[in-house]
């Protein structure tokens, strides 16, 4: 973290947030229910008590999640024009990670995330780096500002909880994670159909796509490192989108013995996208850090320019250090 930003407690976002208006909410590149459940159940807060709000982000929000952006899009019609005032980022911990919205990071009047990585980018910082998911915080705050948690939100923050730990699966799941949980099914959100959606269902893109990815696998460091590579042959091949990459990153570590699950993957743009999933014995995040990237101990990415193979080459010298294997 840099010491630019003035790092807030809840009751002090609060006060900050009640003197803005006109309040354009970005959320981060290639988005996650994370951050698209974080957006839109503050845009659907702000709305409620009075405030005028957008959700804005670099790339297409993917289809399934149109249980929040049909509503959304229907109060909001893409041809309106919006004047902020004021920009919030969520579950962003760098500017790069905006992509097309990058240049406005220093207009960015407060940050609401949970990634001990924030670069302190923004005039103000609500930073809570031990919550499971960026959307425990936004429950948080939206309570702060005496908003009624009602369906919508409760489908948005369940969203982005629930996904950010792997259907609470994943080590950084807390007490609080299934508190807030239980408070926001008994708002009447329909459980079974965001659990299926998110977590039971496969387009046949992905299907197909999965097969080729298992026959890219390989082993290193005797078993603990499993790497994947995607290319963008096999995308165009498979017919997966990119909403589907989510279920593929976290195939390698759920391998038995494995400790870091690498998925390497080419994109349109020329760069590489590495994905970072790993067990207690190795952190995920600091991996990406030698890289320019970052995220949590368990689950971290970065994106680079260079070959696949150069770039996988790197990430595994890396890799071995991070496990205190001997460097080839």
């Amino acid at each position: 973290m840099t010491s630019g930003s003035d790092f807030v407690n809840l009751k002090d976002a609060g006060l900050l947030v009640r003197d803005m208006d006109r309040i354009l909410i970005v959320i981060h590149r290639d988005p996650d229910g994370d951050a698209i459940g974080c957006g839109f159940a503050l845009w659907a807060g702000l709305t409620q008590i009075g405030k005028s709000a957008r959700v804005a982000c670099s790339d297409a929000i993917p289809a399934l999640y149109a249980y929040l952006t049909d509503c959304y899009d229907a109060a909001h019609p893409k041809e309106e024009t919006f004047t902020h005032e004021h920009i919030v980022t969520v579950d962003t911990a760098s500017p790069s990670q905006l992509g097309s919205f990058s240049d406005i990071s220093d207009s960015v009047s407060l940050s609401i995330d949970h990634h001990s990585s924030n670069t302190g980018y923004a005039a103000a910082t609500l930073l809570v780096d031990e919550s499971a998911s960026c959307a425990e915080i936004v429950y948080d705050l939206l309570l702060e500002l005496g908003v009624k948690t009602d369906r919508y939100i409760a489908a948005a923050l369940y969203t982005g909880i629930s996904t950010d730990t792997g259907c609470f699966r994943y080590r950084n799941t807390t007490a609080k994670s299934h508190k807030i949980t239980a408070e926001l099914i008994d708002s009447g959100i329909d459980l079974a159909y965001l659990n299926r959606v998110h977590f039971e269902t496969r387009s046949r893109g992905l299907v197909s796509l999965q097969r080729m990815v298992l026959g890219s696998l390989e082993y290193y460091c005797g078993g603990r490192v499993a790497v994947v590579t995607i290319t963008k042959e096999m995308m165009l091949s498979s017919g997966a989108e990119e909403e589907d990459m989510s279920s593929i990153s976290p195939i390698p570590r759920s391998i038995e013995g494995v400790d870091v699950g690498l998925t390497i993957r080419e994109l349109d743009n020329g760069l590489i996208k590495c994905s970072v999933r790993t067990t207690a014995h190795a952190n995920a995040s600091k991996i990406c850090s030698a890289f320019g990237g970052g995220g949590h101990h368990g689950s971290a990415g970065f994106q680079c320019s260079g070959n696949m193979g150069d770039v996988k080459a790197a990430v595994i010298r890396v890799v071995m250090g991070e496990l205190g294997e001997k460097k080839v």
